[in-house]
């Protein structure tokens, strides 16, 4: 097992590292984090990387959208900044800024510290960007399109929750699981959004949904292929955030963090570096 561990390392390095040495290095600490916390996230993933949490249905929710075509920018080679990965379909921009193709486009705003980068199929469903200064794989931010309320397993989606951002927070906030604040009205990016934070609650017996080879508690998945959805276990601390974006419907913005000592303070600056243009 180390023989192999040791081969994958030198292979991962060899697959990320760039001219910008720093940036290749982080890469790869961040795939190693994330190999031992999980092989299969779907929801926790980036770069339009699905970050596999256990494959959702196929089934899209607004047959309206059927119409909708992701787009898919070649993967590019020029950057402002220096670094820009060539190996996954993203547009760099200046100013540490990346657009992601997912079916509604996202630019996001990536400061230094944190890293996008995971595992898995692309999707356009998610991205995902992770810390990587003093809390490595273990605090991030994912963005979901077409999210919904989880079932129980985690593999498709809680009865009579309305496909709205508020609904789906407020039914988080009510779950008897979680222990959460009050459902907060905000703003991100100048759309309306709701927003609460949550952790399990004490005492709470193992989920009855897997992840990682743990048992979880699922609160959010995606009905679309290749889905993913946020599962929860141990000593995660979550916030929700869940705005309408024309087209694609309920998006949700996950922060979390887990490991020693978490928290989400330090997340607020990736969160506020991401953005939609209107269309």
């Amino acid at each position: 097992m180390i023989e192999q561990l040791g081969r994958t390392s030198a292979e991962d390095l060899w697959a990320t590292t760039t001219s910008d040495v720093e940036a290749g290095l982080a890469d790869l600490q961040v795939r190693l984090v994330r190999r031992q916390r999980r092989t299969h996230m779907g929801f926790v993933a980036a770069a339009v990387l699905a970050v596999a949490l256990a494959a959702g249905g196929a089934v899209l929710t607004h047959r309206e959208d059927h119409s909708v075509r992701p787009a898919h920018p070649e993967p590019s080679e020029k950057h402002a900044d220096g670094y820009c990965p060539t190996d996954i379909p993203v547009t760099c921009l200046a100013h540490h800024t990346y657009r992601f193709p997912l079916v509604r486009p996202v630019d996001w705003q990536i400061p230094a510290g944190y890293v996008f980068r995971s595992p898995g199929p692309v999707t356009p469903w998610l991205v995902e960007s992770y810390r990587i200064d003093g809390h490595p794989g273990e605090s991030g931010v994912t963005v979901m399109e077409r999210a919904r309320a989880s079932s129980p397993d985690g593999n498709g989606l809680a009865a009579g929750v309305a496909d709205t951002p508020r609904a789906l927070v407020q039914w988080i906030a009510d779950r008897p699981f979680l222990s959460a604040s009050p459902v907060q009205k905000t703003l991100l990016d100048g759309h309306p959004a709701w927003q609460v934070r949550a952790n399990l609650a004490p005492d709470v017996p193992p989920g009855p949904a897997d992840w990682n080879r743990s048992k979880c508690y699922a609160v959010v998945y995606q009905p679309v292929p290749e889905g993913g959805k946020s599962c929860l276990y141990g000593n995660f601390v979550s916030e929700y955030t869940a705005l309408t974006l024309p087209r694609v419907g309920t998006t949700v913005v996950w922060s979390w963090s887990a490991g020693a000592n978490p928290g989400l303070g330090r997340l607020d600056k990736l969160i506020h570096g991401l953005s939609w243009e209107p269309r």
